[in-house]
């Protein structure tokens, strides 16, 4: 009986040890982290919010250049991040990095005349990801579920850049979110502009299609 009592106590001690990691998780953000909006000091904010170590993730505006340090930031925001033609990337060593956008349910009509969407990320231009020295940092971003009871075309993207896409080291998954509607619909883990082009010279780029 003792030994039962003793099983019973260690048992309620372990949950109570583990209820306030479980309590204390952050509730998903409501806005896109801008990068595009002034200099991006709210825009990093809100990923440092997120930040799963004890490093902060960086942003120069003057070169546009991203260091992610680990975070796990997700949003309701129906784009997740949103940065600018020209952005670097660059992922630390060690660091795991994930990216998830929230979904988005709507009644749009105009079948191909009418092409919507929602991301994970969002490049205004050309993009570039490298890893620092030792290439084993990981980007893992995932666009959010887009659903429309109309008939324009509908999309969800993991990862898009509006020009060339550039991964030089690191290792980077995009997965596209379930998209569904009344005509067609498409989930895309890595998307391009027509003029952009995808240069993979180190590292691994994984696109997913949901």
């Amino acid at each position: 009986m003792k030994r039962r009592i003793g099983s019973i106590f260690f048992a309620l001690a372990l949950c109570l040890t583990l209820l306030p990691a479980t309590a204390l998780a952050a509730a998903p953000a409501a806005e896109t982290a801008d990068f595009t909006d002034g200099d991006g000091t709210a825009a990093l904010a809100l990923l440092n919010a997120a930040k799963t170590g004890e490093s902060a993730s960086t942003w120069d505006a003057d070169s546009k250049t991203l260091t992610l340090n680990g975070i796990d930031f997700t949003t309701t925001a129906s784009t997740a991040v949103k940065l600018p033609g020209g952005t670097t990337v660059v992922l630390a060593d060690g660091a795991e990095n994930r990216i998830t956008g929230g979904g988005a349910a709507v009644t749009e009509t105009g079948t191909y005349n009418n092409q919507i969407y929602i991301y994970g990320i969002y490049v205004g231009g050309a993009l570039t990801i490298r890893g620092e020295s030792g290439g084993t940092g990981t980007l893992r971003v995932t666009s959010g579920e887009h659903n429309n009871t109309g008939n324009a075309w509908t999309y969800s993207v993991g990862l898009y850049a509006a020009d060339d896409l550039t991964v030089q080291g690191g290792s980077t998954t995009a997965i596209g979110g379930k998209a569904s509607g009344t005509d067609c619909a498409f989930s895309h883990g890595v998307e391009l502009a027509e003029r952009g082009s995808l240069f993979v010279t180190g590292g691994s780029l994984t696109g997913i299609g949901g």
